[in-house]
């Protein structure tokens, strides 16, 4: 029996060493915080965005305000929350 947990345990180590070493060795990591990161806009992107949430909000303000949630499928509410 502790020769099972030895093996199992050495297993869960092998995993987490796996993941902690996942970068590849010629990653860059960022050492000076104090540089912004370099944001670039995407208009389309940003209006595809706002169109998804608008529809979301305007189906649940026409069947589901003032409750918790919309059920999209029968456009009906829930009090979940």
């Amino acid at each position: 029996m502790s020769g099972m947990y030895l093996k199992w345990s050495g297993l869960a180590c092998l995993g987490l060493v796996a993941q902690t070493s996942a970068l590849p060795s010629n990653a860059k990591r960022q050492t000076n915080l104090d540089v912004p990161p370099q944001y670039s806009s995407n208009a389309d992107r940003a209006n595809a965005v706002k169109a998804a949430f608008q529809r979301s909000w305007n189906g649940y303000y026409k069947y589901a305000f003032p409750h918790d949630s919309l059920r999209p499928i029968s456009n009906g509410w829930d009090d979940d929350r």
